[in-house]
């Protein structure tokens, strides 16, 4: 008696989601301490420590020590809106050097009165073997801040849509059927909120015709 013919393994789905990084690495802005370094900035002093709150932030070096006199110069003209020969480029360093570091606090204090937060793109596929349901999915992109250029997240959602297909033609799907369902992917997952406004990335997503297209010249 010859054994029933197994049913093909079929990609039910793609999904693509959108979730909230709970721990993101902030270390290129700076940190908080309650011990004063060098270069520190004084929240106490610019009334923005609450109580038990952090009194100093330590802004994360931002490269202007090692930077050439003319880049200093246009930095300097861009902050001011002027150029000043009498004031010297030592000078014009350190205040160049504030500027940047009192952006990145206010970057991490907006950060935590949660105008701003960071995510992770992931691609999912829900696949059916036999009856049973697995999910596959792509390797994932984490820490990308939630006000990052558009272009950015359609980069990153096209770049886990293609991990993910070369993962599901590992595991011997065929580009026809990995194709289709890239023609319905899913992404009423892809909104998140912060403070009173909400982000939206489905208008962002890639065309899926290009994609395609690539996937045909692999």
């Amino acid at each position: 008696m010859s054994k029933a013919k197994q049913p093909k393994p079929q990609i039910d789905s793609i999904q693509l989601v959108c979730k909230i990084d709970t721990d993101p690495m902030l270390d290129h802005y700076g940190r908080y301490s309650n011990k004063p370094e060098e270069g520190c900035i004084d929240r106490k002093r610019l009334g923005l420590a609450g109580i038990h709150e952090y009194r100093y932030f330590i802004p994360a070096d931002n490269g202007w020590d090692g930077a050439t006199e003319d880049q200093v110069e246009k930095s300097f003209q861009n902050i001011t809106g002027r150029q000043d020969p009498s004031v010297s480029i030592d000078i014009k360093r350190a205040f160049v050097k504030r500027h940047w570091a009192k952006r990145d606090l206010q970057r991490m204090e907006d950060y935590n009165k949660g105008l701003w937060g960071c995510v992770g793109i992931i691609a999912k596929a829900r696949v059916r073997v036999c009856e049973t349901l697995q999910w596959i999915t792509s390797g994932g992109l984490w820490g990308i801040e939630s006000d990052d250029d558009s272009g950015y997240f359609k980069e990153i959602a096209e770049e886990q849509v293609r991990q993910l297909n070369e993962v599901l033609s590992e595991l011997g799907f065929g580009w026809r059927a990995i194709q289709h369902a890239c023609h319905h992917i899913d992404t009423s997952q892809l909104g998140f909120g912060f403070g009173k406004k909400a982000t939206f990335f489905a208008d962002v997503l890639f065309d899926r015709d290009e994609l395609k297209k690539e996937q045909e010249k692999a």
